[in-house]
């Protein structure tokens, strides 16, 4: 399989279906993967080979990477939970905004939004309307649009869903968004390339598109025109719009850092928590030959000594203020019923599994799990989501089977895509092993 892949990853690059790209695929509960890469950082600009600790804006993936582990967390701890009505939430939260009685939206839950049935339409171009840099101003907004359906009727994907859950973890957590997924996501995982607003002096960061462009999607009337997308700036205008950090979008990283939350994830629902923890040395994991050269690298799976919260956090403290921009890591926080010295870093086995129940909207259309997309046709069994920016994350945890590729199709230019059919055949390829 692995130089069939690779083969594969360096005739997209060839087809000009993205610059380059980076794959991580293997088996993340029992161990072992392996690590490919292919073509150049970038097109029209930053050409060099790409390295395997490249780090791409993550897009849409942002949602389960960053957002929906914060929620599980959240309600771990007590602050909110999958059926908490959001119109009781936000009164609770936020001091000035209470939603009107004969909204739409007053029997919305959290799975709602999670699951993409609450009615909000798709995508709005908030960035025009400077006024909606206040919270209070866009969650009015934001809920204040005529809804597609009524709550749980169908499934409509919707980054408004998660826009409005991360303003939602900010307040409820007095955090920064950014900070928050450091503090209780990245640090604790040793996620040392994976961050909202990077500093393209401290990493090496994939370009996205060039302008002129839209500001939206191409279908989307009365959109902006845009200038070029700079280093470290999200490709999303929305995200940017709102400091960089956002519920749906904001978020870059490296293929190796989005592993190994793949691989506590599957700790997690194998109920390995109390085993050593499988963990590449980063000295491996970011090791690998480009397709220019058609080689492949099998990465060193070592056992690392599981660490306690507490003692994670210190440790991949140090690692970030040395690597990357980013706030001190915040003290750990207690969660009741947890070990002092083993526990799951994300959420308990129970929680997880609720958030990956596929939910049918009531007109029996696509189902989806809280957070996560579930996959069809050769992902059947696996959850996991998409990025616009072209990237795509899925796990099969009943099979424990799990990639992960990014990439930055959007360079130079996001009018042209043959990313669906590519997508679509890697899973294939990697699900049969050809």
């Amino acid at each position: 399989m692995p130089n069939g892949l690779q083969a594969f990853l360096a005739t997209a690059v060839a087809k000009g279906v993205f610059p380059g790209c980076v794959l991580v695929v293997g088996r993340p509960s029992a161990g072992g993967s392996r690590l490919l890469t292919a073509g150049l950082r970038g097109m029209s600009r930053n050409r060099e080979a790409v390295k395997a600790d490249l780090v791409y804006d993550l897009a849409s993936i942002t949602k389960i990477v960053a957002t929906t582990p914060l929620t599980m967390i959240s309600q771990e701890c007590g602050k909110l939970s999958l059926g908490s009505n959001l119109a009781s939430l936000l009164t609770r939260t936020f001091e000035d905004f209470s939603l009107p009685k004969e909204s739409p939206y007053q029997s919305l839950s959290l799975q709602d939004l999670l699951t993409h049935q609450s009615g909000l339409p798709p995508w709005r171009p908030y960035y025009l309307n400077p006024a909606l840099r206040q919270p209070e101003k866009l969650l009015e907004a934001i809920l204040s649009e005529p809804p597609l359906a009524a709550p749980g009727e169908r499934t409509v994907y919707s980054d408004l869903n998660f826009i409005l859950l991360g303003l939602l973890l900010e307040k409820i957590w007095s955090e920064d968004l950014g900070a928050l997924f450091h503090n209780l996501v990245a640090a604790p995982l040793g996620l040392t390339k994976t961050l909202f607003r990077p500093d393209p002096f401290r990493l090496t960061l994939a370009p996205t598109e060039d302008g002129p462009r839209l500001g939206g999607p191409l279908d989307y009337p009365g959109v902006k025109v845009m200038g070029p997308v700079p280093l470290g700036r999200v490709h999303d205008d929305n995200a940017a719009f709102l400091g960089g950090a956002a519920g749906h979008a904001g978020l870059f990283g490296a293929a190796g850092d989005l592993w190994r939350l793949v691989q506590e994830l599957a700790r997690i629902y194998d109920g390995s928590c109390g085993a050593p923890l499988e963990k590449q040395a980063e000295t491996d994991l970011f090791r690998a030959e480009s397709a220019n050269s058609a080689a492949t690298m099998t990465a060193t799976v070592g056992r690392a000594e599981q660490l306690g919260r507490t003692e994670q956090v210190g440790r991949a403290g140090q690692v970030d203020r040395a690597e990357q921009a980013g706030p001190s890591p915040s003290e750990p926080m207690t969660r009741p019923g947890w070990s002092e010295t083993i526990r799951p870093l994300l959420a308990s086995q129970e929680t997880l599994k609720q958030f990956l129940i596929p939910r049918a909207p009531k007109n029996g259309g696509l189902p989806r799990a809280a957070g996560f997309d579930v996959g069809l046709g050769p992902l059947a069994g696996a959850v996991g989501h998409l990025g616009y920016t072209g990237g795509c994350l899925w796990w099969d945890p009943v099979r424990d089977r799990a990639f992960v590729f990014l990439t930055n199709r959007v360079n130079p230019t996001a009018r042209a895509s043959k990313m669906e059919a590519f997508r679509r055949e890697l899973a294939e390829r990697i699900w049969t092993g050809s």
